[in-house]
């Protein structure tokens, strides 16, 4: 193996193997709990993933900040990047990275940062995936 291909395999395996793992399933949200709108993929990109996430309050996931690789700004891109990327589960609201990044108390890991989506946005979340995510 020449020198080059060697170091990008090390650095591969070092990026891979240090990389913290997303927490387990985690418990969902209230079995009871009643979402602030209609939680349809549409209304959680116009109420919540375009205004707190990309082009509003925050701009990580924006086509300038792509945090995490993610870009939240186009509809049909946002659910692409959710649902095709494997970062919402559909019909399991207590597992995915997303649904455990919203409902953490690590105040590291919690999305969006520094700060707690209510309680029915993140109710309208967990319905939309509990009905198989649908576009």
């Amino acid at each position: 193996m020449s020198p080059p291909a060697a170091l990008f395999l090390a650095l591969t395996l070092c990026a891979v193997g240090c990389a913290e793992p997303e927490p387990a399933c985690s418990a969902p949200i209230d079995e009871a709990c009643i979402p602030l709108f209609d939680p349809t993929f549409n209304e959680l990109h116009r109420r919540v993933l375009l205004p707190t996430c990309s082009t509003g309050g925050g701009a990580c996931h924006a086509i300038s900040g792509a945090r995490g690789g993610l870009i939240l700004e186009d509809l049909d891109g946002a659910y692409e990047a959710l649902v095709g990327a494997s970062r919402v589960i559909p019909g399991e609201p207590s597992c995915g990275p997303i649904l455990s990044r919203l409902n953490t108390q690590d105040g590291d890991r919690l999305m969006p940062p520094g700060r707690r989506l209510d309680d029915g946005t993140l109710c309208a979340f967990q319905r939309w995936v509990e009905g198989g995510a649908p576009r």
